[in-house]
């Protein structure tokens, strides 16, 4: 007879925490009462931080946290916390750093690692095997050792977590100082184009991750710089970490060739990576690039968006209790289902009788269309046909199979990504279904998860949950800044303010270092972190100020302008020593030195978005757009003295506090921007 357990994951909404709700680990939520429990049973916490898409906390929860004698044990000395780190990411940036510092190696997911009863952390590790393999300790055999540590030498356990909480404040105090110029960047290009791949793009070998803060910076920097962004994003279009049948892209790719995805779909890669094709159509004309943009923004309306807006956080990598499992074929299902198209089609996708990974096949181009067109006696336009008509057959049979769970959370930095891309793609590529997928998106974030001039970072099941970190206003504020230059609607540049004075008010630091990753007055943590260098998305700290420095044209309000520049100039020296890490705030390192052109468009809003459709063709990073007239009115200096000349829609254009003459034809406007 199985036993059915039952621990307090129960009343939570995470779908990451539910799935851990029947476990016979008596697993609580990150919170005073679970904290209290452990001072008053003077025991150590056991802290293990993961997220549903994660395919190794799913296999460390069967091998660990299923089995019943582990789990006795675990009770028996620990309080054991679960947290859900897409929840809770001040919680995973803490304890992160502090496995860093512990072990000076690299951290990851699952997190598991063990406290004081006052949160001082003394020890941990990532995923623990059942049994000694690969190096690694078994999870049992660990869990005995800490414990009798702790038994035997409590002291010497809360003086090595009082050191780490020590050394995380000495790190963030001792970041180097430099200049911040324009030479800054053009360094940091330099150094950063040494760490990609020349063959196959991307920065680092196997594993590669998208790096799109990175790439962003090397776009945007002519000739060699940008050559390696568009070879990279060619490659990652090209491989398997693209899903070619239905848009979006995998996490991130476990070799070096971009075709073996590790098959999880996060919600931000998706929304960076679209506004980075986007950009890297804009530079170069190429349609390529916008048919990248449209899939992926295609894949998030038909899986990832909520009714009513809003998007999911996730899909899993698994089902069926398989990796990759809905993604990968075998030859002869692609054969059964296309027939005599499927040669062609194999030879372009790379099928096989043997497989590319693990006897099955991930899609990928393997050729170019011209090539096999030659090769199989067709045009490149019949080909093209036909691998269109065989991607529809073989999506359609793919959805009848068990598709990977998704995590239902709706979270406000992730969706605040792709409504942004949604906006600016949908405005440049004249997708009026993505501009009406991000204004009904943003109009549910707000109505959601704004209460009383707070923002709580995630929705789910009905209601907000968790207070937002400084990336939930930072993201979301830039969102509404796009979505008010794609459709001139003052209620989300009025949106965009208030996150923008928010920020200001509750994570600058006043000390000139920079941002905090936590608001004032919220859960007090033994040390309270800051944002700085990029992790798995451009940080926090680089969003605030890219939000700021925009927002700089729109208001009188001094201080946005001034907390970017402190902060830029806090992480300058960080940003020449590790420019990689920092690719977000280099970024914002030229609209900072340079004020980018303020643009202001006056007149009748379908005259406005028109002419605002012909200012996203160009490849313009840094500039602000204003529609006039605005309700409510604009108070900064882009709007000011700024008429319709003759009742004909209007356009101005300002630099360096100088202003052109008024423009009525889009030829004028285009000739001026140079």
């Amino acid at each position: 007879m199985t036993t059915i357990f039952t621990n307090d994951l129960i009343h939570e909404t995470s779908p990451y925490l539910l799935q851990h709700a029947h476990n016979p680990v008596a697993w609580r939520s990150w919170g005073e009462a679970a904290l209290a429990a452990a001072r008053e049973l003077d025991r150590p916490i056991l802290l293990s931080i993961g997220y549903a898409a994660c395919h190794w906390c799913h296999v460390m929860a069967h091998e660990s946290f299923e089995d019943e004698e582990t789990a006795r044990f675990m009770n028996d000395h620990f309080v054991c916390i679960k947290v859900d780190r897409e929840e809770r990411p001040d919680l995973d940036q803490l304890y992160q750093t502090a496995l860093q510092l512990l072990t000076r190696r690299g951290g990851g997911w699952p997190l598991t690692m063990f406290l004081t009863p006052a949160g001082a952390p003394f020890f941990g590790g990532t995923y623990f095997p059942p049994d000694d393999r690969h190096g690694l300790p078994s999870f049992r055999r660990v869990l005995a050792g800490v414990a009798r540590h702790y038994q035997e030498q409590p002291a010497e356990a809360a003086a090595d977590g009082g050191r780490v909480v020590a050394a995380l404040g000495e790190m963030e105090a001792a970041a180097p100082r430099g200049d911040l110029d324009t030479g800054l960047v053009a360094r940091a290009v330099e150094e950063s184009t040494t760490h990609v791949d020349p063959v196959h793009g991307g920065v680092g070998g196997a594993p590669k991750f998208p790096q799109t803060a990175c790439l962003t910076l090397l776009l945007r920097t002519v000739g060699r710089p940008r050559e390696l962004a568009l070879l990279t994003l060619d490659a990652m279009a090209s491989g398997g970490i693209y899903d070619h049948l239905g848009g979006g892209f995998a996490r991130y790719s476990t070799d070096e060739l971009w075709l073996v995805p590790h098959f999880e779909k996060m919600l931000y890669d998706n929304g960076l990576l679209a506004s980075l094709y986007l950009e890297a159509y804009q530079a170069t004309g190429k349609r390529g690039y916008a048919g990248v943009v449209e899939g992926t923004l295609r894949y998030l309306q038909r899986d990832l968006l909520h009714p009513g807006g809003g998007f999911y956080a996730s899909q899993d990598a698994d089902s069926e209790g398989e990796e990759g499992r809905y993604y990968v074929w075998q030859r002869s299902e692609v054969e059964a289902l296309l027939g005599a198209d499927a040669d062609p089609f194999c030879r372009c996708y790379g099928v096989s009788e043997a497989g590319n990974w693990e006897g099955k096949n991930i899609l990928y181009l393997a050729r170019p269309t011209g090539e096999v067109a030659a090769e199989v006696g067709m045009s490149t336009a019949a080909l093209d046909g036909l691998l269109a008509r065989g991607r529809e057959r073989l999506l359609a049979a793919r959805g009848e199979r068990t598709p990977p769970a998704t995590d239902t959370k709706i979270i406000c930095s992730w969706n605040g990504m792709a409504i942004s891309a949604c906006s600016r793609a949908g405005i440049c590529l004249d997708l009026d279904w993505a501009v009406a997928m991000a204004v009904e998106s943003g109009d549910f974030l707000w109505d959601g998860c704004w209460r009383d001039g707070h923002l709580y970072r995630c929705w789910t099941d009905g209601a907000p949950r968790h207070d937002g970190v400084l990336d939930d206003y930072a993201y979301l504020g830039v969102a509404y800044l796009d979505l008010y230059e794609a459709t001139g609607e003052g209620r989300f540049l009025a949106r965009a303010t208030g996150l923008g004075r928010a920020i200001v008010d509750r994570f600058y630091a006043g000390d000139g270092g920079g941002f905090y990753l936590t608001g004032g007055g919220q859960d007090p943590l033994v040390h309270r972190p800051r944002a700085g260098h990029d992790q798995s998305i451009p940080s926090g700290a680089a969003a605030a100020c890219t939000l700021l420095l925009r927002l700089v044209p729109f208001t009188d309000d001094v201080r946005l302008g001034g907390a970017a520049e402190a902060t830029l100039a806090h992480h300058s020296g960080s940003m020449a020593a590790q420019p990689v890490a920092y690719g977000g705030l280099l970024a914002c390192v030229a609209p900072a030195l340079d004020p980018p052109p303020e643009i202001t468009l006056v007149g009748e809003p379908a005259a406005r978005r028109d002419w605002a459709r012909h200012l996203a063709q160009l490849h313009l990073p840094h500039r602000a757009l204003c529609h006039l007239p605005c309700d409510p009115p604009v108070a900064g200096a882009i709007a000011a003295g700024k008429e319709a000349q003759g009742g004909k829609l209007t356009a101005y254009l300002c630099r360096h506090h100088t202003c052109s003459p008024p423009m009525t034809t889009w030829e004028e406007l285009e000739r001026a921007l140079g």
